[in-house]
């Protein structure tokens, strides 16, 4: 289940921060290589200063019939010039035989954790010292954060953003890259410009994990060579005049190749 949580922060990563519509619902596909492995669907809403973000992702098709995971996530704060003071943000996930949450609320201090399941013992990672915390936001108001600066300026964040997720502390960075979309897309409607691609760089500073891993040896799940540096590539476009700047594909291409992409969209009125 571990590398299924870190396909849905790659999903968690390309999430909208819609600058010009109040409202939006957005749905998101992922494959891995060849298989469909995961759909995730989001509700924004902007209202005024504040905004909440929410939405949930589970496995599908073959891989949901041997492995059925689910995960819902929320995010509410306000919203302040250029930047974004999250309130909340919480995570619920689930599988068969095993169950996850964090839970966070925000005050002057930073964040403060008020629900972990499991503990940092039982998950096997080093907890994050409260000093470290200070500063930092949650994945869902990071993703807002950096869209927004993209739609307003047409250019990658050029600020790295802190975050902490409840279990671990790391910092992102979005640097400028010339890439065209691939070719196998299937978006719902035409990009228009700009089209802007951005590399996305985690550092994890704090939260490791100090459990044994595993990995598939055999058959279709066989990893392919990779290099130490695999490029995670995120692209921001329009798909109509009216539209703001969205994040339209995210990919991954180091042992298995990961595609995030748009593919539904509606935004009210």
């Amino acid at each position: 289940m571990r590398g299924f949580r870190g396909v849905l922060l790659l999903v968690v990563l390309v999430l909208p921060g819609v600058a010009s519509a109040r409202q939006a619902r957005l749905e998101y596909s992922v494959h891995a290589d060849r298989f469909h492995v995961l759909d995730a669907s989001f509700r924004l809403d902007l209202g005024g200063a504040r905004y909440l973000l929410e939405g949930e992702a589970y496995t599908t098709g073959l891989l949901a019939f041997f492995f059925a995971y689910r995960v819902s996530f929320w995010s509410a704060g306000m919203l302040e010039d250029d930047q974004v003071q999250p309130g909340s943000f919480g995570n619920k996930g689930s599988t068969s035989q095993s169950q996850r949450r964090v839970e966070m609320v925000y005050d002057d201090t930073g964040p403060r954790v008020v629900s972990l399941f499991p503990g940092p013992d039982e998950d096997q990672r080093e907890p994050v010292p409260e000093d470290l915390r200070a500063g930092t936001i949650d994945p869902l108001s990071a993703a807002v954060l950096a869209a927004r600066r993209v739609d307003e300026t047409a250019r990658c964040p050029s600020t790295p953003v802190r975050i902490f997720d409840g279990r671990r502390l790391f910092t992102l960075s979005f640097e400028p890259v010339e890439a065209p979309l691939p070719a196998d897309l299937e978006l719902p409607g035409q990009v228009m410009p700009p089209l802007v691609a951005c590399q996305l760089s985690a550092e994890q500073q704090a939260g490791h994990w100090r459990g044994e891993r595993g990995r598939w040896r055999f058959g279709p799940f066989r990893r392919r060579e990779e290099s130490a540096e695999v490029p995670t590539l995120v692209w921001f476009g329009r798909l109509h005049r009216w539209m703001p700047v969205l994040p339209l594909v995210l990919e991954r291409d180091g042992g298995w190749r990961i595609l995030v992409q748009l593919s539904d969209l509606d935004v009210p009125g």
